[in-house]
């Protein structure tokens, strides 16, 4: 299941603050508005998350517990002769 549109309203949203931020970087702010950036910043961040749990979702469905076994099973070896160097 693909993304719908829907999932993507804050995208814009998201992207904005990236450049908002860049700016941000160079410019002389008053510990005030960089508090209000970083709180910002928060609020968008938590809006990003929705927006990949929402397409993770939507992909692969809601995650639940499986069981896995803990027994050590013997491998392929990845010594052999032919990729050992001789001088």
């Amino acid at each position: 299941m693909r993304t719908t549109p829907a999932h993507w309203e804050n995208r814009p949203r998201c992207e904005r603050l990236f450049y908002e931020a860049l700016e941000a970087i160079g410019a002389e702010k008053t510990p005030d508005e960089l508090l209000a950036l970083v709180l910002k910043t928060g609020e968008v961040n938590l809006a990003c998350m929705a927006l990949l749990d929402a397409a993770n979702t939507g992909a692969y469905g809601d995650p639940v517990p499986v069981t896995v076994p803990l027994t050590i099973e013997k491998g392929p070896s990845s010594w052999s002769a032919a990729t050992t160097c001789t001088i």
